[in-house]
């Protein structure tokens, strides 16, 4: 079974009506906040009268959220459309792009703090950090006074000032009986179960990071007494991927060591190609775990 995100609008739209693609959407809300037009700098109050202009009524959440916090910078906070521009540049991919097909609305403080997280992990501005962190802060404020999201635990900018990288330690019952658990779980098939208890096993034992273990493939494996397998995207460890190994069987229990080298043997045996991915869907052998439903999903059965 194939997980994926859900949907944000699943009412139907009146006869003849139709979504605006996402690409319309930026581009609509980019040129409404445009600091300059021919050369000639535009006032707040042109921005604030263009984004009026704009139809947003069968927009995505993600969209009205974006579109809403601009207007809020501009009427009620009298920010520039200059800063307005520089503040969207560091959201829109994330919140619009990336999430438009996400229910918000369903999220608890911890599913907002996670997915923002993810998005700082995942910038390429790592000198910029803190100021991105401020400006999704900023953006969930609104969010909370409009939408009635629930209030994040602690400001991100406070947690990316401290430290970028974010560890907590799992008592190893909590962690078996949750990962135990996943066996039991009716939405997925047997292949499907089995892939993700050796998934979690190994993302917990090798302490992988989330991105790692879900990108990994059957050329990173290296079967033998020591079962290695090499880290792809590991900024932290050598560049060159095939010189950072780790050793699988010596850092799994001995109950689990059977389980899991039979999955990956029979990985190795299925044909694929030797690019093909590790963990996947049942038949899908090129197309990952959805990183956002699997973080959803691990969250749940620690629980």
């Amino acid at each position: 079974m194939t997980m994926t995100a859900p949907k944000q609008h699943s009412d139907r739209l009146p006869e003849g009506v139709q979504y605006v693609s996402v690409d319309a959407i930026v581009e609509q809300l980019a040129k409404a906040i445009e600091p300059k037009r021919r050369d000639v700098k535009r006032t707040p109050r042109a921005g604030r009268q263009a984004l009026r202009a704009l139809d947003t009524e069968h927009w995505p959440l993600a969209a009205q959220w974006i579109h809403g916090w601009y207007f809020h910078l501009l009427e009620e906070r009298e920010v520039k459309l200059s800063t307005v521009t520089r503040y969207g540049a560091e959201v829109v991919d994330d919140i619009l792009v990336a999430g438009v097909d996400i229910d918000f609305r369903a999220f608890d403080a911890v599913d907002f703090e996670n997915f923002y997280q993810r998005a700082l992990d995942h910038s390429h501005k790592r000198k910029n950090i803190g100021y991105k962190a401020s400006r999704f802060d900023d953006l969930h404020a609104f969010g909370v006074a409009k939408y009635d999201f629930p209030r994040l635990p602690e400001p991100l900018n406070s947690q990316s000032n401290a430290s970028h990288v974010r560890a907590v330690v799992i008592h190893e019952q909590v962690f078996v009986t949750g990962r135990d658990h996943v066996l039991s779980r009716a939405e997925f098939d047997e292949s499907s179960r089995n892939c993700l208890w050796v998934l979690l096993t190994v993302l917990h034992r090798a302490g992988l990071r989330r991105g790692d273990a879900l990108t990994l493939r059957l050329v990173d494996l290296d079967p033998g007494e020591t079962f290695w397998i090499r880290v792809a995207n590991n900024e932290y460890a050598d560049t060159k991927r095939g010189k950072h190994r780790v050793p699988l069987t010596p850092l799994l229990l001995p109950e689990e060591r059977d389980r899991v080298h039979a999955f990956l043997y029979d990985r190795l045996q299925s044909g694929d190609p030797k690019s093909a991915l590790v963990f996947h869907p049942t038949g899908t052998p090129r197309q990952p775990w959805c990183e956002y439903e699997f973080s959803r999903l691990y969250a749940s059965v620690i629980r």
